[in-house]
């Protein structure tokens, strides 16, 4: 008897053992990486992808929201079908914010992936420039300017806009 209790206390050890350790690999995955105040200027390259959350359900599971949607092809309600589904979706950057230090050079590589054509522009950086579904375009500039940056797409406001922030370098 006292080898069999002998043995549950060793698995619990290890599965206690185990959640900590996953726990932390899970922890070090998912933390964000922002550059520090003191950095030297490094080239940074960050990939965006241009995506179109949707979600869809039945009359019968969800009513029918009452209330309109902000205007601007960002946001979009389709009323149920008649099956009863109705949809609804919006677009977005993924990721919506890009921090960088000031010096740095940034490249940013951006992915159509939902959405036939996106006009995207990045506020006292990069004029207008269009990416279509399948395209990774890619844009290059010189981080000189500090402060937070309107990032958005011109086909689908209000909801699709993100942010540059360009940290002062000490």
């Amino acid at each position: 008897m006292a080898n069999v209790s002998g043995i549950a206390v060793g698995i619990a050890i290890v599965a206690i053992a185990l959640a900590v350790v996953s726990f932390g690999s899970v922890t070090q995955t998912t933390t964000l990486q922002l550059p520090s105040v003191s950095s030297e200027p490094i080239e940074r390259t960050i990939y965006i992808n241009l995506i179109e959350p949707k979600g869809s359900t039945n009359i019968e599971k969800e009513p029918f929201p009452t209330k309109a949607l902000p205007e601007g092809g960002g946001y979009e309600l389709k009323p149920p079908d008649e099956s009863g589904r109705w949809v609804v979706e919006t677009y977005t950057f993924s990721p919506s914010i890009i921090v960088v230090n000031q010096g740095d050079t940034v490249n940013i590589k951006m992915l159509g992936i939902n959405g036939a054509l996106h006009k995207i522009t990045i506020e006292n950086y990069i004029n207008e420039f269009d990416i279509h579904r399948g395209e990774l375009k890619e844009i290059s500039f010189l981080a000189d300017k500090t402060g937070t940056f309107k990032m958005s797409c011109d086909v689908h406001r209000p909801a699709m806009e993100g942010y540059l922030m360009v940290l002062p370098n000490a």
